[in-house]
């Protein structure tokens, strides 16, 4: 499970990113980076937390 919106180079996105110091020159946008807003990490961290808690990875369904 990923957390944030993916950074794709020459994109509205990326150049928010760059303003807010997510990535800078040099970083290579080929291997996925993602964006979250500053703020909202770690409420949507909880959410996902929560959201896969009780999930059994051997049945793929709520234990």
């Amino acid at each position: 499970m990923t957390v944030g919106i993916r950074i794709y180079p020459f994109t509205e996105l990326e150049a928010t990113a760059r303003k807010e110091g997510v990535v800078t020159r040099g970083d290579d946008l080929m291997p996925p980076k993602f964006y979250v807003a500053n703020g909202l990490e770690a409420c949507i961290r909880r959410f996902a937390h929560d959201a896969v808690a009780g999930w059994d990875n051997e049945t793929g369904s709520r234990s």
